[in-house]
């Protein structure tokens, strides 16, 4: 049964990193949360990474704490949304289901940003 109380869940080495190296503001409370985040949300009897709540994964990838980092004179929003989306969808090979998935959205959200932004297959080799 998932929600077993006999059931072991591993936790990856990468996980295990990214949560020691977390700075954790909301101290026991956030953890606590944190952890019963992952074992509700897991895919199997593993902790990976990408199980990890957004915020901690975000820390990992940038080591600031910030997925962004701001230029002192600004940037337009919606550019940084078209670039992100850019990149989702290259690391994807142009895979909608699976951009929508890196960015932590529906696909039809996704089908709007390329509408929005006029982004078509053609542009993927800009």
């Amino acid at each position: 049964d998932r929600f077993s109380p006999d059931t072991r869940i591993e936790i990856s080495d990468d996980a295990l990193d990214a949560l020691n190296s977390y700075d954790w503001p909301g101290n026991v409370r956030e953890l606590e949360n944190a952890i019963e985040q992952m074992v509700i949300l897991r895919h199997g009897d593993r902790i990976e990474s990408k199980d990890l709540p957004a915020k901690i994964r975000s820390e990992r990838i940038s080591g600031t704490g910030s997925v962004v980092n701001l230029p002192a004179e600004g940037y337009p929003l919606a550019e940084l949304e078209k670039e992100a989306v850019l990149q989702a969808l290259q690391m994807s090979s142009w895979n909608q289901t699976r951009a929508a998935e890196l960015l932590h959205i529906p696909r039809h959200t996704l089908l709007y940003r390329l509408e929005k932004y006029d982004l078509k297959k053609r542009n993927k080799q800009r």
